[in-house]
């Protein structure tokens, strides 16, 4: 072949976009810049991870159900107004069961979701976003706070936003026909996917709408017939499993008031139908929390580079919209059908699909070319100062994770110093918010059933009879008049009226011997010495 003929041959090959491609040296520099991300992050969970903090309320809640009940149990409504998804709750179940019924155990799948979403995040970066874009994406996803913070809680958000990445790494497919293996693996991943993860219902329509809209539009345009067989296959099983998960576990979920109540109360729920405003205005406060960017200025940093992500993926990779964006749409929808909260933590696991947008946002500013008015330098200095403001917040809050790590009601340090300074006839009046925590650390630290009693829970008066919450303070109370030894212990991550009238009326009925802080405020013992009580 004459060197003619091969120039016309490399003329007639389709040419990839240059802003897609980076130089060898660069792509190199790249791919270390985003492993030493990977590496780094992956230490700062371990060590939030290590320090073995307290559970606060809603973990002790949560651990309660998952130590105290069987397998089949763990099917049924969960005490104390918790929802997780049953396939989380027998992992956990069976991590107590290996390494021992202790907060370290409950916090492994946490932790390996969290390190697992790394990993995800950098492989869908490398498939849809600029090559610029792949470490900012990974320090974005990483270095947000509350990222860190669940990768050691022992909740489904760090799993969630997991399993949703691994649907659409594993899953998103845009041939037009699935082989036998991958009907098998697609159908199967979807189906334990459903049991895993509530919001993976929303990811997986969202493959399925991707696919069947990609197939009509390239069945209009090249004029061949639709190849959906097998897909529907495996669209028939995910809906299958998702029937079943419905009617066992989620449909006994759904009528939980108290649960519909307090998401209305912070409106994760529309007032009405079609009311755009709360959309809008959720979707801003997305920004917010869980994303955690301040208002006014770096929320509409972040919200500016969501929307030119938006704008240069429809241009350069189109086929990568779809999947980054339909899941946010269809969860929006099922808040407007009252079926699941838009609010922050239950949506943690569109957190990764916000940030490979805003990743790709900035990364098209620096990779752009001139403009006018602009030189190709100046374009690109514009879109690193949008790189640093980015980072600035995430990378700020996770200072706040090297030391000391993150606590929020850090109890075991009080039962720790009751337990040292334990007298026989001793008694621990427990506060009510605290009285889960001190049922999963209660054998830890030896005490038994008859050590402690649990105070009166005058949450439903609060707000309305104020009056009321110190009556009944007070009738509980006297049961602890006579003792010369009574320990009244408080974890929570705030001094609440009520247990500020609580502790002052102690006050009034003998002596204060001994006091132990924690290195949260809130979490506190007192000793007192009530044998002058009068019973008043």
């Amino acid at each position: 072949m004459t060197n003619q003929s091969l120039l016309e041959n490399q003329a007639q090959r389709p040419r990839k976009s240059e802003e897609a491609i980076a130089p060898q040296p660069q792509q190199r520099m790249l791919k270390t810049i985003s492993f030493v991300l990977i590496g780094v992050v992956i230490m700062l969970r371990k060590l939030q991870f290590s320090t073995g903090r307290s559970l606060w309320g809603d973990e002790a809640k949560i651990a309660l159900n998952i130590v105290n009940r069987s397998y089949l149990d763990l099917t049924q409504v969960l005490d104390y107004n918790q929802v997780a998804p049953i396939g989380f709750l027998w992992v956990e179940k069976l991590s107590t069961q290996i390494f021992g019924a202790t907060d370290f155990a409950l916090r492994v799948f946490p932790l390996v979701s969290a390190i697992a979403a790394l990993f995800l995040v950098y492989h869908l970066a490398k498939r849809y976003l600029n090559p610029v874009a792949v470490p900012v994406a990974i320090a974005l996803f990483a270095f947000l706070s509350r990222q860190i913070y669940y990768s050691s809680e022992i909740k489904q958000y760090s799993s969630d936003a997991m399993i949703a990445l691994l649907l659409v790494s594993v899953v998103y497919s845009t041939s037009t026909a699935l082989t036998r293996r991958q009907v098998i693996t697609f159908s199967v991943v979807g189906a334990i996917a459903v049991w895993m993860s509530h919001p993976s219902i929303f990811v997986l329509a969202s493959i399925a709408l991707t696919q069947i809209v990609g197939q009509i539009i390239r069945t209009m345009r090249d004029h061949k017939p639709l190849h959906l067989g097998s897909w529907f296959i495996t669209y028939s099983i995910w809906a299958t499993s998702f029937l079943a998960f419905y009617v066992l576990s989620l449909g006994e979920n759904s009528g939980n008031d108290t649960l519909l109540t307090s998401w209305a109360n912070r409106r994760a729920f529309p007032a009405t139908f079609p009311d755009l405003d709360w959309m809008f205005y959720s979707l801003k406060r997305f920004f917010r929390k869980p994303l955690d960017f301040p208002e006014p200025f770096f929320n509409m940093v972040a919200i500016a580079a969501y929307i030119a992500g938006m704008v240069s993926l429809c241009k350069r990779k189109a086929d990568g919209v779809l999947p980054l964006f339909l899941p946010i749409m269809l969860t929006l929808a099922a808040a407007y059908l009252y079926k699941y909260p838009f609010y922050s933590r239950v949506v943690t696991f569109l957190v990764p699909f916000f940030v490979l947008m805003m990743a790709e946002g900035v990364s098209w500013l620096v990779n752009a070319k001139s403009r006018p008015g602009f030189t190709k330098t100046a374009t690109s200095f514009v879109g690193f100062v949008f790189i640093g403001l980015l980072l600035y917040v995430p990378a700020s809050q996770a200072r706040a994770y090297l030391t000391p790590p993150v606590t929020d009601e850090e109890v075991k340090p009080v039962l720790a110093y009751i337990q040292e300074h334990w007298q026989p006839n001793d008694l621990i009046y427990v506060f009510q918010k605290s009285q889960f925590q001190f049922e999963f650390y209660r054998e830890q630290f030896g005490f038994q059933p008859e050590d402690y009693v649990v105070s009166v829970d005058p949450d439903q008066y609060v707000e309305t009879n104020f009056a009321k919450v110190r009556q009944l303070y007070r009738k509980d109370l006297r049961q602890l008049c006579g003792r010369d030894r009574v320990w009244v212990m408080i974890s929570d991550f705030k001094i609440r009226p009520q247990t500020r009238f609580m502790l002052d009326h102690v006050d009034t009925l003998g002596d204060r011997r001994d006091t132990f802080q924690s290195n949260t405020p809130a979490s506190v013992t007192y000793l007192y010495d009530l044998r002058e009580c009068s019973g008043k």
